[in-house]
């Protein structure tokens, strides 16, 4: 919100970077810290670059950095199963024309922890819808499911909706398969859609009661149990 309410001053750059703290009290301390320097090594070393992007390039409207390392390592790709209703209504909101079955989609291209560089232009919709305070939940936020998270979710989907192209900057020290259509990225999806399909959500709750009753039964007998 601070970053909207700053749009009257931000549309009269030619190109506007977004950078914020990364600290949650539902993630320690590393985690917010190592996700921060990965998203300015990326987007603040290379600046000069960007910036020269940007002026040769009319058509790009927001530059981002690839999905973070832990992600693509630890954590899986960011999907919408707490967004896309919120995520849906505000494409619509904002009065977007182009068709988008978002709520199709397995995971979105979007910059994880919203910081980019952008065309005030590209982004014009958001900028001058006139969010109020009562649109966002109190802190501290949850991990989902918010319109901050809608926002986050929808920036490059808008630009192009503006007509504008997008870029992904792959620092040389975090290259890892990231957006690209990999094995790796096809098997996360397929974790994914398995951990959230009924069959798998019926099969964990029948063996709930059953796997507590023999821990319990084994923690009286003196038995170790590893799971």
């Amino acid at each position: 919100l601070p970053w909207i309410m700053l749009s009257d001053k931000l549309r009269h750059y030619d190109v506007v970077g977004h950078f914020h703290t990364k600290k949650s009290l539902s993630a320690p301390a590393w985690f917010g810290a190592a996700w921060l320097k990965e998203t300015m090594d990326s987007l603040i070393d290379p600046m000069p670059l960007i910036l020269k992007t940007f002026e040769n390039n009319p058509e790009i409207g927001i530059v981002f950095p690839d999905i973070p390392l832990l992600f693509k390592t630890k954590m899986g790709l960011l999907t919408l199963d707490k967004s896309w209703a919120i995520v849906i209504q505000l494409w619509k909101r904002l009065g977007c024309h182009k068709k988008i079955e978002l709520n199709m989609l397995k995971t979105l291209i979007m910059p994880y922890g919203t910081m980019f560089w952008y065309r005030p232009d590209a982004l014009k919709p958001l900028m001058e819808y006139g969010f109020s305070l009562e649109d966002f939940p109190p802190e501290p936020f949850p991990t989902g499911g918010t319109l901050a998270h809608a926002i986050e979710s929808i920036v490059v989907y808008l630009a192009w909706d503006q007509g504008y192209s997008y870029r992904i900057v792959v620092h040389p020290e975090y290259q890892m398969p990231g957006f690209n259509n990999t094995p790796m990225i096809r098997a996360m999806l397929k974790q994914h859609q398995i951990y959230n399909s009924p069959t798998w959500k019926i099969g964990r709750a029948v063996s709930w009661l059953p796997g507590k009753i023999f821990r319990m039964f084994c923690k009286r007998k003196g038995h170790k149990v590893f799971w």
